[in-house]
């Protein structure tokens, strides 16, 4: 019997177009109640466990789900554009929301009044084109002070800001840093020099320390003892037992290495490849250059192998979770495979694999921070886990491409000092005014007030009061990165075209009970 079909309704022209900007509507109100350092939290309820608090604009909008299918596509888009934003640059996510909603919003009121949607979406990435390139000349060099201004404002926090600002200049943008969750209530930073692995060993449940190691790098899947043999006797050649594999092994292999530890032959720890397919070919060649290791393919014989095959750190760490291979001493090598690395990232468009480039870059560097995070309650820890992730993206992307005055001014500055579309001019104003409104403020006195004052002038929304006049927000240490206000800008872009230019969407009919008004009765 076939496989039943979900029957589909199809909603088309206005009617579509007004469900979609109602959903938009609401991750709006949800998501803009987050923007700025005077708003409040959101609760957020979990199917398990106790509801979570955050402050957190992408982590609210993830959590959206809205029980019209039509509305939830709509919603779905801006989130889709917010958790884009939090991808590539790390803030910024709150303000992809809202300008994308109020450019939805206008948009649609003209195309309503018999406007060409078509003709709006091209002058919508056009004038977007002109306010990136605006942004772009008026950035500046985020040095120490800088990266401390971010994080603090990100993270709401001097202290955090302080720590993670740390963080992220000791690590550079070739570094690493992972967020990681603790049981013991507070922040810690651990610094790691050597080539670190997101997993650690399958077989044991202690940490392996070794001093000295060798290391067999294999991308041949090791399944008999006759390929494992080989291994062991060159190991016990050398005179040093102690053997760190990146590798798979299983079945006969993996017995005979067992085997071979309890009766005392050699010392070996097993680290799984840190990738799958491809990816873990392109690791497993970085690990081999970073040891100064032969890589084991897998029409490669074991039986043929030589104690010079082997790789060697000073020291190895491995344990459940992780492992580290500490100080290797293959210096131009490695210095050579970042530079084609670098060259790599330069000319590579896709955000999913410049990612793993980056990644590749921070590993064979050696520059890795680990941040631990913990809290009294489940609560308490994720909403300071949310905050710290802020702060780390904000600051990496600070470090990457320079700061902006914060506070949203940039793009009051760029929708006064653009000709650009009205509808963009005043949707470029909407995260300010949102975000004065958020602090108990008339937003839209407050944009007159800044507009008045001149570029990069602005409030400290912490420290003002009805009586506060604008100042310079670079002074001030008022600062946005500005890779997050770029990205702000081309994601709520995207997504209030890819609506307005919907002319039909075709929904799953969730009233239909076809299942069981087919049922035959017994």
């Amino acid at each position: 019997m076939p496989p039943k079909r979900a029957i589909k309704l199809i909603t088309t022209d206005l009617k579509a177009r007004e469900r979609l900007l109602a959903g938009a509507a609401k991750v709006y109100k949800a998501v803009s109640a987050t923007f700025g350092a005077m708003s409040g939290n959101v609760l957020l309820e979990k199917p398990y466990g106790d509801p979570i608090a955050t402050h957190d604009g992408v982590t609210v909008a993830r959590d959206i789900f809205l029980r019209d299918a039509i509305e939830n596509m709509g919603a779905r888009v801006l989130v889709q554009a917010s958790a884009q934003t939090n991808k590539l640059a790390g803030d910024g996510t709150t303000a992809t929301v809202i300008l994308g909603y109020n450019l939805l919003k206008e948009a649609h009121k003209r195309v309503v009044a018999g406007e060409s949607a078509m003709e709006l979406k091209r002058t919508l990435e056009a004038d977007s084109k002109k306010v990136i390139d605006y942004l772009l000349s008026k950035s500046k060099e985020a040095g120490s002070k800088e990266l401390l201004e971010v994080a603090t404002i990100s993270s709401g926090d001097s202290e955090i800001g302080a720590l993670i600002s740390n963080v992220v200049e000791e690590v550079g943008n070739e570094g690493s840093i992972t967020l990681r969750e603790d049981l013991i209530p507070g922040i810690k930073v651990e610094e790691v020099g050597g080539y670190y692995f997101d997993k650690g060993f399958f077989a044991l449940n202690i940490q392996v320390e070794y001093e000295k190691p060798h290391i067999l790098v294999t991308q041949k899947r090791l399944v008999s003892a006759h390929e494992m043999l080989p291994i062991i006797k060159t190991a016990i050649e050398t005179g040093n037992k102690r053997v760190v594999i990146i590798g798979d092994i299983s079945g006969d292999a993996l017995n005979t290495a067992v085997g071979n530890i309890m009766n005392g032959n050699w010392e070996c720890v097993v680290v799984p490849p840190p990738a799958f397919g491809d990816d873990a070919k392109l690791f497993l060649e970085d690990v081999a250059i970073y040891t100064n290791a032969k890589l084991f393919y897998e029409g490669d014989r074991m039986d043929k192998m030589t104690p010079a095959d082997f790789g060697a750190v000073e020291r190895s760490q491995v344990n459940q979770d992780r492992a580290i291979l500490f100080n290797a001493s293959n210096d131009e090598p490695i210095d050579g495979r970042i530079k084609e690395l670098k060259a790599a990232l330069e000319a590579e468009s896709n955000a999913n694999k410049r990612e793993r480039i980056e990644q590749r870059i921070a590993k064979l560097s050696g520059k890795i921070s680990i941040v631990k995070v913990g809290g009294n309650t489940q609560s308490e820890m994720e909403e300071l886990k949310f905050r710290v992730e802020d702060a780390i993206e904000a600051t990496k992307s600070a470090l990457a491409e320079g700061v902006l005055p914060g506070n949203a001014t940039a793009l009051v500055w760029a929708s006064e000092e653009l000709d650009v579309h009205p509808l963009l001019k005043q949707a470029l104003q909407a995260p300010f005014i949102k975000l004065l409104d958020n602090a108990g403020q008339s937003g839209e006195f407050r944009l007159n007030q800044i507009l008045k004052a001149g570029w990069a002038q602005g409030f400290n929304v912490r420290e003002m009061d009805t009586k506060t006049e604008p100042k310079d927000l670079l002074e001030l240490g008022v600062l946005d990165a500005t890779k997050a206000i770029v990205q702000t800008v081309i994601n709520a872009v995207s997504a209030a075209n890819v609506l307005l230019t919907t002319n039909a969407t075709v929904s799953i009919d969730d009233r239909d009970d076809t299942s069981k008004s087919n049922t035959s009765k017994p």
